[in-house]
């Protein structure tokens, strides 16, 4: 029994495609918007244990990608910042968006997370700084953990 084909989102398109005025068929479409059509559901990602050196190391490799969303600011914070991360951890992140955003909205922060896992491969969760003064009990409790990033 089928229940139709699944939609997965790719951080980065396939190399070497360039995107048709026209598109030809389902997956070229796809190809294009960064998605890949499966017939079946996707497998559990493989998860494997990156150093908390080479999380930072590519997230600093990367941080004009990331300020280019309007980051100007990153940290992490939990498991993944004391060194504790157990193989099916994620990352926790905090960010300052630039004040000349005003208009920055979930999308955006859902933009900036899509890229912080594709940078890492590790399933992350993105937090506005700002949101810490809502909840202070969670910001004294991960105060000791934050490691600044850039």
């Amino acid at each position: 029994m089928s229940f139709g084909r699944f939609l997965r989102w790719v951080p980065e398109p396939p190399s070497g495609l360039k995107r048709p005025s026209r598109f030809e068929n389902d997956e070229v479409r796809a190809a294009a918007i960064n998605i890949q059509i499966l017939d079946s559901p996707p497998a559990t990602p493989q998860v494997y244990r990156m150093e908390h050196d080479q999380i930072i190391a590519r997230i600093k490799a990367n941080a004009d990608r990331l300020r280019a969303k309007g980051v100007v600011h990153l940290a992490l914070f939990g498991s993944q910042a004391r060194g504790q991360a157990r193989p099916d951890s994620d990352l926790d992140v905090l960010v300052d968006i630039a004040a000349d955003l005003p208009n920055f909205s979930l999308v955006d922060l859902a933009g900036v997370n899509g890229l912080l896992t594709g940078i890492t491969g590790i399933e992350t969760v993105v937090v506005e700084r700002h949101m810490l003064a809502r909840r202070p009990d969670f910001a004294r409790r991960i105060a000791d953990d934050i490691v600044e990033v850039f």
